[in-house]
């Protein structure tokens, strides 16, 4: 085993008991404030679990799936939903939740979920889910040509699977 010699940087200090006292004793100019990050996905996904649960997460050609084994009470009946919620001015999470009801529950910051960010390809709004046989089923379909996205944006031509959509 080596051991290391501590640094003699001036930049380093080990830590202190007597913190609060050297905090006091630094100017305002000094300490770094946070600032809030731009979000680099607009799109995620967010299970009614831990967030060290086991999932697969499939990629097929038009679909993201989500599959894990999970004990949800109150589901018993297979009545589980996926509902977009915009959460930031383009910034829109697929919540699961019980039953069939249209009435939102209680949006409380939960720190400990199953998250997955998705692409911008996504489609959050048609994201469906199933809770069958002990499995939490949620998928996810994708756009493959993009949301919106233009062939030239000077004569609003946009591609759609089957047709040709003309924008005047």
């Amino acid at each position: 085993m080596r051991v290391h010699p501590l640094s003699l940087k001036p930049n380093i200090r080990g830590i202190d008991s007597n913190f609060s006292e050297q905090q006091q004793h630094i100017p305002n100019s000094a300490m770094k404030k946070l600032r809030r990050l731009p979000h680099v996905f607009n799109y995620f996904l967010e299970l009614p679990f831990c967030s060290d649960a086991d999932a697969v997460v499939e990629e097929k050609e038009g679909f993201f799936r989500f599959v894990a084994r999970i004990e949800l009470e109150g589901a018993g009946n297979g009545q589980v939903r996926a509902q977009a919620v915009e959460i930031h001015p383009g910034v829109t999470k697929i919540v699961v939740r019980k039953g069939n009801g249209d009435g939102d529950e209680d949006e409380q910051l939960k720190v400990d979920t199953w998250r997955y960010r998705l692409p911008a390809s996504a489609t959050p709004e048609l994201a469906t889910a199933v809770f069958v046989d002990g499995e939490l089923i949620v998928t996810v379909p994708k756009d493959d040509h993009g949301r919106g996205e233009f062939d030239n944006g000077s004569r609003g031509v946009w591609r759609d699977v089957d047709q040709l959509v003309l924008v005047q």
